[in-house]
């Protein structure tokens, strides 16, 4: 009796239970509400492109319903490598494999890299995935906390690099500040690692919402050992839609496409098919201009209440808050207002992430909220 009581209460793994759940998709399910701006998850605003929803249907209607090889199809694969020549990264389509998204490519590249002790170096703030990924395969996080315009310290960097560091994680334009890391910074990276043959996983899925005269770098350019990871879900609006990649050395990918056979299997096959179109184009000019107005009208608005750090890419604006940020986010979600604590991106918490791919309108209800709240303070 005593046995079956013991296994009762390790019915679940030491290894899940020492997984935090996600507070971004907590956020996202508190925001969920009608008459609030839900401001928390990284997901566009505007839909598909009816083309590509066109063709979906019709791949549907054909019959493309089945398994596809687990790498992915041959036809999208050569479509994103070159996809990604005309970004001056050489890829061919064996060192591709399409994924069901890219929080799975993610955990993939990272299980087929690190063992047990490995070390991973993570910048902060950081994805929310990052670490509890590296924790769930029991390798060691190292967190370089990054400076006060959120750029990496790469004096800090060299010293934290030690002969069990395996990987270093960059995710420029960045989730959750919007920083973007410019070249000569992720050149200095490059170069510590290749001294160590360290790997380098590079983030990519915010590389088309970059403003201004900034422009994206990415380290596969120059280093080989670098391993992307991007997809449709932001530039396309396909969030649902799971259609994400890896792109690296041969033998990674290889690794990956091992993984991906026990798990997913292959990404939704009618929208592999669909999606062949939607890599020859990059984002919209006219989505940029939108999402770089909403920016520029959320810091305007906000500016004389909060301390602001004008976001260079990706739609989020990572803002210090007068108050803790867990009495802060109940604050705003009274008044109507969903947003995402710091402290799920590191140690941050007297910051939020509020994401502005939403509607004009909400834009400015954001606004009169954030600016009545900081009053109230």
């Amino acid at each position: 009796m005593k046995k079956s009581n013991q296994r009762k209460n390790n019915s679940i793994s030491k290894r899940v239970k020492n997984i935090n759940y996600s507070s971004v998709r907590k956020s996202f399910a508190a925001g969920s509400g009608k008459d609030i701006i839900n401001a928390t998850i990284g997901r566009p605003d505007f839909d598909v492109p009816n083309e590509i929803k066109e063709q979906a249907k019709l791949f549907i209607d054909g019959g493309r319903n089945a398994y596809t090889e687990t790498k992915g199809i041959l036809p999208l694969r050569q479509a994103i490598s070159n996809h990604l020549q005309q970004r001056k990264i050489k890829r061919t389509a064996d060192e591709i494999i399409v994924t069901a998204g890219t929080t799975s490519s993610i955990f993939m590249v990272i299980f087929s890299l690190i063992n047990p002790d490995d070390e991973v170096i993570i910048f902060e703030p950081y994805f929310v995935a990052y670490p509890e990924i590296v924790k769930m395969i029991n390798g060691k996080c190292v967190i370089i906390k990054t400076d006060k315009n959120f750029q990496p310290n790469i004096d800090t960097l060299r010293k934290a690099v030690t002969e069990k560091t395996k990987l270093i994680i960059l995710n420029s334009p960045n989730n959750p500040t919007g920083a973007v890391y410019p070249v000569e910074t992720i050149k200095s990276i490059v170069r510590i690692a290749k001294k160590m043959s360290t790997y380098i996983l590079s983030d990519e899925i915010y590389h088309d919402f970059i403003y201004g005269e900034t422009t994206h770098y990415s380290a596969a350019e120059i280093y080989d050992k670098t391993v992307i990871v991007d997809g449709l879900s932001k530039s396309k609006g396909m969030s649902g839609w799971r259609i994400g990649f890896v792109a690296g050395p041969k033998n990674i990918i290889d690794a990956v496409e091992k993984v991906q056979q026990f798990t997913s299997v292959c990404a939704p096959a009618p929208f592999q098919y669909a999606a062949i179109s939607a890599f020859a184009d990059t984002l919209a000019p006219s989505i940029l201009e939108q999402y770089k107005q909403k920016r520029d009208s959320l810091v305007e608005g906000i500016k004389n209440d909060y301390q602001v750090i004008i976001p260079d890419g990706a739609f989020y604006l990572f803002l210090k808050t007068p108050v803790p940020a867990d009495k802060f986010v109940k604050t705003l979600i009274k008044k109507g207002l969903a947003v995402v604590p710091g402290y799920a991106f590191g140690n941050y918490k007297n910051f939020i992430r509020i994401s502005y791919a939403v509607n004009d309108r909400e834009i400015m209800k954001m606004i009169e909220i954030l600016k009545n709240v900081a009053k109230e303070k």
